[in-house]
């Protein structure tokens, strides 16, 4: 006799999104073959550079919320494919700041088609309403995720839970 075990609901959610995202993960590594990107996490930071205009590292970083090694060894594989350059702050000498090459933008506009099937197929088998509320529900999440992160970030384990219990507690109180 085998007994299932009994997973709590937000158990199961933690469980879902990540299989959610080793999907979109695979899937688009298969979009991106045929690119000089690796990887979703690569055409990530590539994006998001590209919203950002000329971020410092850390800010780029920080925005994708990475770690701070794995994002600087994403940015040198952007820069040694010259699909981004870096350049001196003229603002602050010891800074360095990001920004596309043309060969960048024309690698992010050659995989954009892709990436749109990619997130279509993705979300496929739900409604637009459904669509709707599952960007509103991951909205919510992220910007009470946001609010804390700086907090957090150097927070140990019970240091984080009692910031984000307390923070919980008050909300649930409004």
């Amino acid at each position: 006799l085998q007994i299932k075990p009994v997973y709590p609901v937000e158990g199961r959610l933690i469980n879902l999104v990540s299989r959610l995202t080793r999907f979109a993960g695979m899937y688009s590594k298969k979009a991106l073959v045929h690119s000089e990107l690796n990887n979703l996490e690569e055409w990530g930071y590539l994006i998001t550079l590209s919203h950002m205009g000329s971020p410092k590292k850390s800010e780029l970083i920080s925005e994708l919320i990475s770690e701070f090694p794995s994002g600087i060894e994403v940015i040198k594989r952007l820069l040694s494919n010259e699909l981004a350059e870096e350049y001196m702050d003229p603002l602050d000498r010891r800074s360095k700041r990001l920004k596309l090459t043309e060969k960048g933008k024309r690698v992010l506009f050659e995989t954009m088609f892709y990436m749109k099937d990619i997130s279509s197929l993705a979300f496929g088998p739900l409604t637009k309403a459904e669509k709707q509320l599952l960007l509103s529900i991951l909205e919510k999440l992220d910007s009470f995720h946001l609010d804390h992160y700086k907090e957090t970030r150097p927070s140990d384990y019970f240091g984080t839970v009692e910031t984000l219990k307390n923070s919980l507690g008050k909300s649930s109180n409004q």
